[in-house]
């Protein structure tokens, strides 16, 4: 059933979801990400290990909400702006600025690795990306990155005064000696099984063969489905690849979404299992679906 109701939230975003929702899905994104991160700094967030909450349950949202508010900070200008609904852009990136900091000491003050490591490496991508493929000019192209090397420095700051040595720690033990990470442990036996049977076990075969999910979305995908289903799986990611590139230059509501689809594609290669992808991956139609509406100019969608 958990899968039928992956195929259901995906089904139901490719049959309602247009580039009208994408604003109001990602405000409400940053609303929660942003409220969970307040509470977590102020006197931290409970959570249950009996309903299986850890760091990840607070992560994703705050990472999501971080990535989400950098990216409407970013890709947001005069030309797509809703000026009708905001007046100040001005005021809106300054309330945006605060959820950012907001959302980075929350993030950073959790155990683990994977939120953090992933929304840098996604916000570092895309102002890579505008820098490279949306500013012609050699000169807006060095004011800008001055200016996004002095944000990600002083961000950097505030992340590296959060940081507990535990997380360091971990970030140190994964490069230093990699095989000893819990994850390898149920990796390595997972890549037996799939080079022993190439056309899979079937679904949840993970927690049987290998007694959880190996925490890689591709390699539990061929561990059910085999070499056929990790195919299509490749397919769904070029074709975001694809969409993500051409939403550089459209409205800054796909680029922030296509955002959040990487983020969570890079958490759902560290951590969660298929059985919970339906928030991936409904990310991800939201961007393949909404990507050829952003062509159309701003005025008619509103």
């Amino acid at each position: 059933m958990r899968y039928v109701g992956v195929y259901l939230t995906v089904i139901g975003v490719l049959a309602f979801v247009s580039i009208k929702h994408l604003y109001p899905i990602l405000f409400l994104q940053i609303i929660w990400g942003t409220g969970l991160a307040a509470v977590e700094v102020i006197h931290g967030v409970p959570l249950s290990e009996d309903l299986g909450q850890h760091y990840i349950t607070l992560g994703v949202p705050i990472g999501a909400s971080l990535v989400a508010a950098f990216g409407l900070i970013i890709f947001s200008s005069s030309k797509f702006f809703l000026c009708k609904r905001i007046k100040s852009m001005l005021l809106f990136k300054l309330i945006l600025y605060i959820c950012i900091v907001l959302d980075l000491i929350a993030i950073c003050s959790l155990f683990g690795r994977s939120p953090v490591l992933a929304s840098s490496l996604t916000i570092l991508m895309f102002i890579i990306l505008k820098i490279g493929f949306m500013e012609s000019k050699i000169v807006t192209k060095s004011k800008q990155f001055i200016w996004y090397l002095f944000v990600i420095m002083l961000l950097s700051i505030v992340a590296t005064q959060v940081l507990s040595d535990y997380w360091l720690n971990r970030l140190l033990r994964f490069f230093n000696n990699y095989e000893e990470e819990p994850r390898m442990l149920l990796i390595k036996p997972a890549m037996e099984f799939i080079s022993e049977n190439w056309l899979g076990y079937g679904l949840n075969s993970s927690d049987f063969l290998v007694g959880y999910h190996p925490h890689n979305i591709f390699i539990e995908v061929t561990l059910s489905a085999g070499i056929i289903g990790l195919s299509f799986m490749l397919l769904l990611v070029l074709l975001y690849a694809i969409c993500m590139m051409k939403s550089i230059n459209l409205n800054p509501s796909i680029t922030s979404m296509s955002m959040v689809a990487l983020f969570l594609f890079l958490v759902w290669m560290t951590s969660y299992s298929l059985a919970h992808s339906y928030i991936l991956f409904s990310a991800i139609a939201m961007v393949i679906k909404t990507v050829d509406e952003g062509f159309v100019p701003q005025e008619s969608i509103d």
